[in-house]
C-alpha cells in the first residue's frame, strides 16, 4: 500500500513538473525570422501604410507612391502617383472599390481600384495628413494631420459629395497622428500628442479623453489607434514604446503592453479580436500580443524597419511595411501560426 502511494505521488510530481515546464516553454514568444513573401516594391522611401482589401485578394502599400498587389501571386497590379510627393496611409473602402490616400500637402485622393482613376480629390487640410479611415458604410471618411507648430486637424468628409461635414481642429494640441472609426461607425477616435479623444460622429461632440502620462522633460506622442472588432476596446501605441488597451465601457486601462524598443507606429487587431499586432520601427519587428493573457506570443523579425501592420481578413496573414532611410521601402507577408 505504501509503495503504491509513493509511486502515485511520484507520478503526480512528474506530471506537475512536465506541466510547469510546458507552461514555461509556452511563455516564451515564438520568433519568426523569414517572411512568407517579400514584395519587390520599388518604393523609394519607407512604406508607412499597408491595407488588405475586404476580400483579402489585394494588398495596398503607401509610400512615395501607392501600389496594389495580388496577394496570391505577389504581382504588382497598379501604381498610383498623383500630384503629391507621396502618401502616409492607405485604406480600402468597406466595399473594396476605392482607396483613400492621404498626401503630404493636405490632399486626399479617393482612387477607383477597378478603373485606376481618381474618383474624388478632397481638399481642406493644412500641412500633412497622417491618417485616414472609412466608417462602416463607406459613406464617411475621417482624416487627421496638421501644419507645423500649430494645432492639429481632424476632419470628417461625406464622400458622395466630397464635402467636409465636421471639423474638429481646435481640440488637438499638435498633429493628429491617427484616426479610427469604431466598427459600428458611431464613434471616432483621434490621437494627438499624449491624448486619445473619443467623439460622437453624429453630433461632433467629445465623449471622453484618455491620457498617456508624460514628463516635463519629454512629450509623449500617440502614433497609432485601433478598435477591437467588437468595439469594446481601443488600443493606442506611443513614443514611450508602450501599448495601452482601453476598456471603452468602463474607461479603464485593461493592459499596458511593453516590449518594443521605441515608437509604436501601427496597431491592428486580428479579425477574431483575440490578438493585437504592433509595429516598432526601430527594433525591426512586428509583434503579436495575446489579449486574453496579455502576453507577447509572436515576434516577426523583418530585414528592415517596420512602420505598419495589417491582418488579412481571415487572420492567417500579417502584412508589414517599412524600410530604411536611403535604401527604399519593403512590404512583407508573414504567415500567422495556427492557434496564435
Amino acid at each position: 500500500m505504501r509503495i503504491t502511494a509513493v509511486v502515485t505521488i511520484c507520478s503526480l510530481c512528474i506530471i506537475l513538473l512536465e506541466c510547469i515546464h510546458a507552461e514555461e516553454q509556452q511563455s516564451e514568444p515564438l520568433i519568426i525570422n523569414k517572411p512568407f513573401r517579400i514584395f519587390n516594391s520599388g518604393h523609394k522611401r519607407s512604406v508607412s501604410g499597408v491595407a488588405f482589401s475586404p476580400d483579402g485578394k489585394l494588398l495596398a502599400s503607401a509610400s512615395d507612391v501607392a501600389q496594389i498587389w495580388d496577394v496570391s501571386t505577389g504581382n504588382k497590379l497598379m501604381t498610383i502617383a498623383g500630384d503629391d510627393v507621396g502618401f502616409f496611409d492607405v485604406k480600402f473602402a468597406p466595399d473594396g472599390k476605392t482607396l483613400a490616400l492621404p498626401g503630404f500637402y493636405g490632399n486626399i485622393q479617393i482612387w477607383n481600384v477597378k478603373t485606376n482613376k481618381l474618383n474624388v480629390l478632397l481638399k481642406g487640410h493644412e500641412g500633412r495628413i497622417f491618417s485616414v479611415d472609412y466608417n462602416s458604410t463607406g459613406k464617411l471618411l475621417a482624416s487627421g494631420g496638421g501644419p507645423d507648430r500649430k494645432p492639429g486637424q481632424m476632419k470628417v468628409w461625406k464622400l458622395a459629395s466630397g464635402d467636409e461635414i465636421t471639423a474638429l481642429d481646435k481640440e488637438h494640441p499638435s498633429y493628429v497622428n491617427s484616426v479610427a472609426f469604431s466598427p459600428n461607425g458611431k464613434i471616432l477616435a483621434s490621437a494627438s500628442r499624449n491624448l486619445v479623444r473619443i467623439w460622437n460622429v453624429d453630433t461632433g461632440t467629445l465623449k471622453k479623453t484618455f491620457h498617456v502620462k508624460e514628463t516635463t522633460e519629454k512629450h509623449q506622442h500617440i502614433f497609432a489607434l485601433a478598435f477591437s472588432p467588437d468595439g469594446k476596446f481601443l488600443a493606442s501605441g506611443d513614443s514611450n514604446a508602450e501599448i495601452n488597451v482601453w476598456d471603452l465601457k468602463t474607461s479603464s486601462l485593461k493592459y499596458r503592453l511593453s516590449g518594443h524598443a521605441n515608437n509604436i507606429t501601427s496597431l491592428a487587431f486580428s479579425p477574431n479580436g483575440k490578438t493585437l499586432a504592433s509595429a516598432g520601427s526601430y527594433d525591426h519587428t512586428a509583434k503579436i500580443w495575446n489579449l486574453i493573457s496579455g502576453k507577447l506570443v509572436i515576434i516577426f523579425k523583418s530585414p528592415k524597419e517596420v512602420d505598419c501592420v495589417a491582418f488579412s481578413p481571415d487572420g492567417k496573414l500579417l502584412a508589414t511595411g517599412g524600410g530604411t532611410i536611403g535604401n527604399g521601402g519593403v512590404v512583407c507577408l508573414w504567415k500567422v501560426p495556427v492557434g496564435e
